[in-house]
């Protein structure tokens, strides 16, 4: 918009763009921005395991898409047990009504919870 304008100076167009963009997500919704981190970290890591694909550091797998999510759902059923207040309000419905827990099995996940923040020792 600053170019459009007549300010074809990149030197002070640049810090301008980026003060106006991080103001905006400053004042962007908590869940919009969970939204854009997770949108973002998700397109980092894909483009990280193509990258080291190409230049064979990593082998190509061929169900690679699979075994990552295997392994971000289990993360996030630790996650659930261990520390679920690190997960959105969305996330933690889909598992209440994913896992159908009883009384016991939530008492079960408190004790979880409060080995983990008085670092047991053993857990």
């Amino acid at each position: 918009m600053l170019r459009r304008l007549g300010s074809l100076n990149d030197r002070i167009n640049a810090p301008i763009a980026g003060f106006i963009s991080a103001f905006s997500l400053a004042l962007d919704v908590k869940s919009r921005k969970e939204l854009i981190m997770i949108l973002t970290m998700s397109r980092a890591i894909d483009a990280s395991i193509n990258l080291c694909e190409s230049v064979k550091i990593v082998p190509v797998i061929k169900h690679k898409y699979v075994i990552i999510w295997v392994l971000f759902s289990a993360f996030l059923q630790i996650t659930f047990c261990i520390q679920p207040d690190i997960l959105n309000r969305g996330m933690y419905n889909f598992y209440i009504k994913w896992c159908l827990p009883t009384k016991n099995d939530m008492q079960l996940v408190d004790v979880w919870i409060r080995q983990w923040k008085n670092q047991a020792p053993g857990f």
